[in-house]
């Protein structure tokens, strides 16, 4: 067993991106926790394999952050399939996609679920004609976006190409290239039986787990890979206690380099910035959301004059504030024309799921509420807890404005950004009621600053600052 050595969690690399990975779970339908365990998974088959300490932390990472570019396919998914990415990808890992009748029946089955025939016969056409080289196009996209995302992080290279390669198989049946044997790294090759051991373990323990090892043996998993995890029958209560955790505590001390080294300050901003390019990436009418909410509402803060400590959470706050988005079917973020009932329902309750997960994380704790409650109006209107004024600190006020600034002159899928003047006109007339005057007149100023021309926030602009840099 692995020896896992006492940490302080709040100043570690680890559990901040391991605390996160939860939000990552979210883009693929897996059960909370799936990255943390799959990462206990592989860092076993590290010890039994006796990689050295780079190896094991390059490891660690691209498990954790395998899922980083999940949220780049999300659109395609749910377009192809004409039903909710998130139970579609959450089937295919259960899946043995590589032989032709299962991927039929996979296709039948997931297919416009819930939808009328013709609807049905429609994807199923697609999908047809789509085909590997499909297949091969949502893998491609997944791992490329996710090494991207390791790599601006600033993980290593032979982290970033352990994710990109992870869905190749031992047989060259995999994608998205159709490497095979050793041509595979073999973190790539860990990591993906890791991955795939933790989703069986889910759904049905143990058992599950070695016959569908025992079945991919040479197919999709290295032999003697397989073989490791093969030789954890006996380890019965080792396996029971892998299947029930889900926090970053679990993972304490597993990053043989980060036992010693706190974050500095902008590693953590540098985190949030990446996360705030996945979230971003689950929906082509949102693509640069949260950046652009987060640099409106860094100009409003400065410009009221708060400390550098303040302008700092409320640049991660923006940042994220809509990572309970992921958790959301692209279906209903996508959607062209008005969501129903329970559509509505569901879109109310992401800034719940921003709330949990922020609060898991001790670098963004402070900043959980204020990020949550970027819905909530003055009179107590908005959601998804319908906080009023008295409860509503000045950095969410703030992330209120920019946040309905942004959505108002940016296109989205049932209608064209409108120009920033009519937007202002708009906030204008919810201020003092629902949004905070003072706050709607400091962006009014922000945009004086920026030259008056109306670009503040929009995909092109560039703060002056930086114009002028």
């Amino acid at each position: 067993m692995l020896n896992a050595e006492a940490m302080d969690p709040r100043s570690s690399r680890s559990h901040l991106i391991a605390s996160l990975s939860h939000a990552l779970d979210l883009t693929e339908g897996q059960a909370k926790g799936h990255a943390v365990r799959a990462c206990l998974v592989g860092m076993e088959m590290a010890e039994a394999l006796e990689l050295p300490s780079q190896a094991r932390t390059d490891l660690f990472y691209a498990i954790l952050l395998k899922d980083a570019g999940g949220s780049a396919n999300a659109a395609p998914v749910a377009a192809s399939f004409g039903s909710d990415d998130h139970s579609v990808k959450r089937a295919m890992r259960l899946t043995d996609w590589s032989r032709s009748l299962p991927a039929a029946r996979f296709a039948v089955r997931h297919a416009a679920m819930g939808g009328g025939p013709w609807r049905r016969l429609r994807h199923l056409a697609r999908l047809a004609r789509g085909g590997d080289r499909m297949a091969r196009s949502f893998t491609r996209l997944r791992c490329t976006r996710g090494a991207e995302i390791a790599l601006e992080l600033g993980f290593s290279d032979t982290t970033a190409t352990a994710i990109r390669n992870l869905d190749e198989h031992w047989d060259g049946g995999g994608h998205p290239e159709g490497l095979s044997g050793g041509t595979i790294p073999l973190l790539s090759r860990i990591a993906g039986l890791a991955q795939t051991v933790e989703v069986f373990l889910q759904e049905g323990g143990m058992r599950a787990v070695l016959e569908m090892v025992r079945e991919r043996r040479g197919s999709w998993f290295d032999p003697e890979l397989a073989d490791i995890v093969l030789g954890w029958e006996d380890r019965k209560s080792w396996w029971s206690m892998v299947r029930v955790l889900r926090d970053a505590e679990s993972l304490r001390g597993l990053d043989p380099g980060d036992r010693s080294r706190r974050l500095t300050e902008s590693e953590v901003d540098r985190v949030a910035q990446a996360f705030a390019e996945v979230i971003d990436a689950k929906s082509p009418f949102t693509y640069l959301h949260s950046r652009r909410v987060a640099e409106v509402v860094r100009l409003m803060a400065r410009r009221l004059g708060l400390p550098a400590s303040e302008v700092q959470k409320l640049y991660r706050a923006a940042l994220l504030h809509d990572i309970g988005k992921l958790g959301i079917s692209n279906r209903i973020l996508d959607k062209r024309g008005p969501l129903s009932d329970d559509e509505w329902s569901v879109i109310q309750a992401h800034p719940r799921h921003t709330l949990a997960i922020l609060q898991r994380v001790p670098a963004f704790q402070d900043i959980a509420r204020t990020a949550a409650h970027h819905h909530e109006r003055l009179d107590g209107s908005g959601y998804p807890w319908g906080v009023d004024g008295d409860r509503l600190d000045r950095g969410a006020r703030a992330l209120a404005v920019a946040n309905v600034y942004e959505a108002l002159t940016a296109t989205r899928s049932y209608r064209k950004g409108i120009p920033v003047e009519e937007a202002m006109e708009i906030l204008r007339a919810e201020a003092g009621t629902q949004l905070d005057l003072h706050m709607v007149d400091i962006l009014a100023q922000c945009i004086d600053d920026e030259g008056g021309a109306g670009a503040v926030g929009s995909k092109k602009w560039v703060p002056a600052q930086e114009r002028s840099a």
